[in-house]
């Protein structure tokens, strides 16, 4: 079976390049720093975090979220 090829535009490469250099996984909020700190404060949480999930329905990354039921 061929593997489709997934094009990614600019600002995905740019998180995939924070996740890829970072060597582990590492959470939204991390990527966030990151970027951050790499692109002087042009990315906001309202940016990146529908870019990652964007990712993660391209199957680029694996999104782990943990829900906490109320005791």
């Amino acid at each position: 079976m061929e593997r489709k090829k997934t094009r990614l535009n600019e600002s995905e490469m740019k998180v995939m390049q924070i996740i890829w250099n970072a060597g582990h996984p590492i959470t939204g909020q991390q990527v966030l720093g990151q970027i951050t700190e790499q692109y002087k404060g042009s990315w906001h949480p309202r940016t990146i975090y529908p870019l990652m999930r964007k990712l993660s329905e391209k199957g680029m990354i694996l999104s782990l979220i943990h829900i906490s039921e109320p005791t």
